[in-house]
């Protein structure tokens, strides 16, 4: 999972995890500071978070607020939400609490469908549910069948998804990018749940979840054998990105009128967009770059792509759950984000890419020079054939450097006419 990762194949569903109890103490933390940035939509937040929810009531203003404020306008409008509820009928009151919330507040930017196999008798009503029954289609006025829900929930007609026991597992739906966890998850469960938001989709970077019910610990232990989660951001404080950026000012690698300039392109308006400014925005990075480049040694030029990274990594977690105000802290993450990928540290990497392809030659070899034959399957050169075409395409899935780094790479395998093999790689260098 951890190279499937760092290859760009799937997003990192952890890296913005975060509990119920972390959101609460970091909105609860901006709104007591007088010297951190507040705007009105602070005040909304605030009035909800004293609540500390407990219920199902509760827990829905938390969700649909911070859809409103934080999700919806993501990957062009298009992003999706999805919550996972302990039951069938959990998930019918949640369903009834989100319109209830909706209708009250005469929103119309929030509209649910909800998952669930079967009928679900609520004992206090006694009223019987089947999923059909409440997604009722807004363009059809028609009941949308199971079958059907995949597709509608696809359309711009509805942006969240309540279920239980259903979708958690084989869904592919790559505009989700925020989980709302109410459901204890344990294990192999918790990693098919939140593995919904690894989907890649255009401008999808950083997908969120808020978790009501289970610990920072017990995600942790759950993902832990898949790959080596090396912390979840349960001790992050909004104070810390105000030092992350003045020490990067300090060290003046980028000064603030590049900053300024470079945000004046990337956030004119979308019908302002020109074919050009791609080229304008490069034009604005490149003295940053060529400043990175003379500092004085290797260690300097780590010590400021670390910072750099660790500040983008926590402005884009904070801002999933703070309604920043500070105008310069959104340009210069815009600028950050853009100016990392433009950072290399000298020779380092020129040795790593010599390892790592004298590591994929080694490996070559191991697989092309022939074994002993001593199974009985191996009396069929057929059945060796395939065995070899077998670890060769394994091979190929796990070469030791990044795919960017390879513009082409083709693997022959030996048959039984022609006992030789071959590999070639195209080599793309950048430097």
């Amino acid at each position: 999972m951890r190279q499937a990762i760092e290859e760009g194949f799937i997003l990192d569903v952890l890296q913005h995890y975060t509990t119920y109890n972390t959101y609460y103490r970091l909105v609860k933390a901006i709104e007591d500071d007088p010297k951190l940035p507040k705007k009105k939509a602070t005040k909304q937040l605030g009035k909800f978070m004293s609540l500390h929810p407990h219920n199902i009531e509760q827990k829905t203003e938390v969700m649909v607020e911070h859809f409103r404020l934080h999700v919806k306008h993501l990957l062009g409008g298009k992003a999706k939400a999805m919550v996972v509820c302990g039951s069938r009928l959990h998930a019918t009151r949640y369903f009834e609490a989100f319109q209830r919330y909706i209708k009250e507040h005469g929103y119309a930017d929030v509209n649910p469908m909800v998952a669930f196999s079967g009928k679900v008798k609520d004992p206090v009503s006694g009223a019987e549910y089947t999923e059909p029954s409440l997604n009722i289609d807004v363009a059809t006025g028609r009941s949308i069948s199971e079958a059907q829900l995949p597709e509608r929930f696809d359309s711009p007609d509805y942006n969240v998804l309540l279920v239980a026991n259903k979708y958690q597992t084989g869904f592919d739906q790559p505009k989700l990018h925020t989980m709302y966890v109410d459901k204890r998850l344990d294990g192999v469960q918790a990693v098919q749940t939140l593995s919904r938001l690894n989907r890649r989709f255009p401008r999808k970077e950083h997908p969120f979840v808020l978790d009501f019910v289970n610990s920072a610990d017990d995600i942790y232990t759950a993902f832990k054998p898949f790959f080596d989660v090396t912390q979840l951001k349960e001790e992050s404080r909004p104070e810390q990105l105000e030092a992350l950026k003045h020490e990067l000012d300090g060290m003046q690698v980028y000064h603030l009128h590049e900053v300024e300039a470079y945000a004046a392109i990337y956030y004119q308006p979308e019908h302002r967009h020109k074919k050009a400014d791609h080229e304008r925005l490069v034009k604005h990075i490149q003295p940053a770059k060529d400043r990175f480049k003379s500092l004085e040694n290797d260690d300097h030029q780590q010590h400021f792509k670390d910072k750099l990274q660790a500040y983008v990594n926590l402005y884009a977690f904070m801002s999933q759950i703070l309604p920043w105000a500070d105008a310069d802290q959104e340009k210069l993450y815009s600028f950050a984000r853009e100016l990392r990928a433009h950072l290399h540290i000298g020779k380092k990497r020129v040795q790593w890419t010599l390892q790592a392809m004298l590591t994929f030659v080694t490996t070559a070899w191991s697989v092309w020079v022939p074994g002993p034959l001593t199974s009985k399957r191996a009396t069929s050169y057929r059945s060796v054939d395939q065995q070899r075409s077998a670890r060769a395409r394994r091979m190929t899935l796990r070469y030791p450097f990044p795919r960017s780094w390879v513009s082409s790479m083709s693997v022959s395998a030996p048959s039984s006419r022609k006992r030789t093999s071959s590999f070639s790689i195209k080599y793309k260098p950048r430097l």
